[in-house]
């Protein structure tokens, strides 16, 4: 959301936002939900789950399914501890959330995994300054 010249920013699972600035430097506004990242990871684990190929696996000694996020709003199966609250569970609904100035902004990019593991923050950036620029 943008209001009043500030960029209000959400994110849960496998999106991602960057901001492209008038001095051509990329940044990210919003931080990955990977399993693999250590805060992600312990998390998992301290709710007694497993981290296996970077995915989050729902039933351990079946290998049932998995997920290669670590935030998602649905995905029931990983918040049913009842032994943890829900910010402690193995998925979490959470957003991590981010306030930003767009006064030396030129554009934002708000993105799904199928761009980011595609694409260097950097890449996107230049990519879409180039095409802005023709």
């Amino acid at each position: 959301m943008i209001k009043d010249g500030i960029i209000y920013n959400a994110n849960v699972g496998d999106s991602r936002s960057i901001a492209f600035t008038s001095d051509k430097k990329t940044f990210s506004l919003s931080y990955d939900h990977k399993p693999n990242i250590k805060r992600e990871y312990d998390r998992i684990t301290n709710a007694e789950g497993t981290v296996e190929n970077n995915r989050v696996l729902v039933d351990k000694d079946k290998g049932k399914g998995g997920l290669a996020i670590s935030r998602a709003l649905g995905d029931f199966d990983f918040k049913m501890n009842s032994e943890f609250p829900a910010d402690k569970q193995q998925i979490i609904p959470n957003p991590d959330t981010t306030i930003f100035d767009t006064a030396s902004l030129d554009f934002v990019v708000i993105a799904s995994d199928g761009i980011w593991d595609c694409l260097k923050n950097e890449e996107c950036s230049e990519l879409l300054s180039n095409a802005m620029q023709k």
